[in-house]
């Protein structure tokens, strides 16, 4: 005979909620596994519970809309704080990645690569080239150009960058356990790669003003 554990916070009909111990079929809930949030539960300390206004959840503010930027300005925050340590930035990150994994190049090529304006990209170039991660040397295609490449120890130097920001997200997902890294980090890719692509979610142009 299965038994059913009552759970805290009624459901607003006044019925009583109850865990089922084998997981039935008859409207009762299953029991998590142990670590693992009841997505049916009464919102607790954790606010583990997603928003959702056809279910009663506590508040807007626990929709994904808003829990992703509060996520991504956290990790922001870890890895500058990590990467200054070292006398870098991400945009120095960013170029060194670009370079180690896409081969030399010229600097505005490199600047777009790297996300940047060639206005910021020059600095960062200068601030490589000035503690020798990369090289620059000139190519002759119609006119002379210079083209940037990362060397043996701008390579070394970015392989301590990839760690830094290793530390830095274990550091922020300190809560959540290996798989639930796993699941997270996989989810997270599919939602990028859906809104990399034009859909519904895609956001409308302005409407052109009426003359």
């Amino acid at each position: 005979m299965r038994t059913a554990v009552p759970l805290r916070g009624l459901p607003p009909d006044g019925r009583t909620a109850h865990l089922d111990h084998g997981g039935g079929t008859d409207g009762t809930a299953v029991r998590p596994h142990p670590g693992e949030a009841n997505p049916r539960a009464a919102p607790g300390a954790d606010g583990a519970q997603m928003y959702d206004g056809r279910k009663g959840s506590p508040s807007p503010l626990q929709q994904a809309i808003h829990l992703l930027p509060l996520a991504g300005r956290a990790a922001e925050l870890r890895l500058a704080q990590r990467l200054a340590e070292r006398g870098m930035t991400r945009a120095h990150l960013a170029m060194l990645a670009a370079l180690a994994e896409h081969g030399p190049h010229a600097k505005p090529d490199l600047a777009a690569r790297s996300g940047l304006a060639l206005a910021d990209a020059l600095p960062i170039v200068a601030d490589l080239l000035a503690t020798r991660l990369v090289e620059v040397f000139p190519v002759h295609i119609d006119r002379r150009h210079e083209v940037v490449m990362v060397n043996a120890a701008g390579r070394e130097r970015l392989e301590l960058l990839h760690t830094e920001a290793a530390a830095a997200q274990d550091d922020l997902l300190r809560p959540l356990t290996r798989g639930e890294r796993a699941q997270l980090n996989a989810l997270l890719r599919r939602v990028c790669a859906a809104a990399e692509r034009p859909g519904p979610g895609t956001p409308r142009a302005a409407a052109a003003p009426q003359g």
